[in-house]
């Protein structure tokens, strides 16, 4: 397979792992997911057992489960 220069680009445009599988993979414990309403993305949310948080971004949720960590 020959790489060109846009191919590179496209690649570095999938951003694999996206910051959602990152978390997953650093915080194995929680399933995390994304709330759908009305058909339409909403809050992203990490749950196991008794704890849940809820955040608009990647970064937040992070945050979140930093803090629920402690």
């Amino acid at each position: 397979m020959v790489t060109t220069d846009r191919s590179a680009e496209v690649a570095g445009m999938l951003g694999h792992p996206s910051a959602i599988e990152q978390l997953a993979a650093d915080y194995p414990e929680y399933e995390i997911y994304r709330e759908r309403r009305d058909r339409r993305h909403g809050d992203w949310i990490a749950a196991r057992d008794d704890v849940e948080v809820r955040a608009s971004s990647a970064e937040e949720l992070r945050r979140l489960l930093q803090e629920a960590a402690r």
